[in-house]
């Protein structure tokens, strides 16, 4: 018997080592699709880490478990994975989109889904990668949920993704400062975003902030 016990705790320590194995192996396999996606465009380099950087900031103001922050995280970085086969024409044009060619755009939440939907080991992170384009009073897409029907995660990527778009340059604009982008996610509160993400997140930023007033994050996020 005692010899047996040890076996079976040899048996289950490498089942452990195996398992962190393959959840490695399984985060690398999502850096380098975010990376893939991002070479396409100079403009959004590094927007997919900084996304996942942002919600991490907002889940852990939020206070959720550490496994949800994790998966919050995570679907920040694959948040934008649908748009891995769409036509770059259309993805790094510089002027205002048609709206034939915003129709195509919207589209890239249900092909994200789409993609990630037989990895078993991703399915806490579908509906936030589906949902992370819907607005607080249903004005979003693709389904127009609205309010707590929005996953929470989702809720909290498309923060995420929001203030990443306002303090980061663009060809036509240049990034808004932290103060301005805190403006505007108080402005949008509760149209477009869930007022609590709103909140725990500008508490942190405010936190966070250095003496010359922009917080490490933002900075990185406003020069990336």
């Amino acid at each position: 018997l005692q010899r047996r016990n040890v076996e079976l705790r040899d048996a289950l320590r490498e089942l452990k080592e195996a398992k962190l194995e393959v959840e490695n192996s399984y985060l690398s396999a999502i850096q380098s699709l975010a990376v893939a996606l991002e070479a396409r465009d100079r403009y959004t380099a590094g927007h997919s880490q900084r996304v996942c950087r942002f919600s991490t900031m907002i889940a852990r103001g939020l206070e959720l478990p550490g496994p949800e922050i994790r998966t919050v995280g995570q679907t920040g970085l694959l948040h934008d994975i649908g748009k891995i086969g769409m036509d770059d024409r259309i993805l790094n044009k510089p002027d205002r989109l048609t709206k034939e060619e915003f129709d195509i755009i919207k589209q890239h939440p249900v092909i994200g889904a789409q993609i990630l939907a037989p990895v078993r080991s991703l399915e806490g992170h579908i509906s936030g990668i589906r949902h992370h384009h819907e607005a607080w009073d249903g004005g979003g897409y693709p389904d127009g949920l609205r309010g707590e029907a929005i996953p929470l995660n989702a809720r909290i990527v498309c923060l995420a993704d929001s203030f990443d778009a306002m303090t980061s340059t663009r060809p036509y604009r240049p990034g808004r400062s932290l103060e301005q982008a805190i403006v505007e996610m108080r402005r949008c509160s509760g149209s477009q975003f869930d007022a609590r993400c709103v909140e725990a997140f500008i508490a942190i930023l405010q936190r966070e902030v250095e003496p010359a007033g922009v917080p490490p994050r933002a900075h990185a996020a406003a020069t990336g």
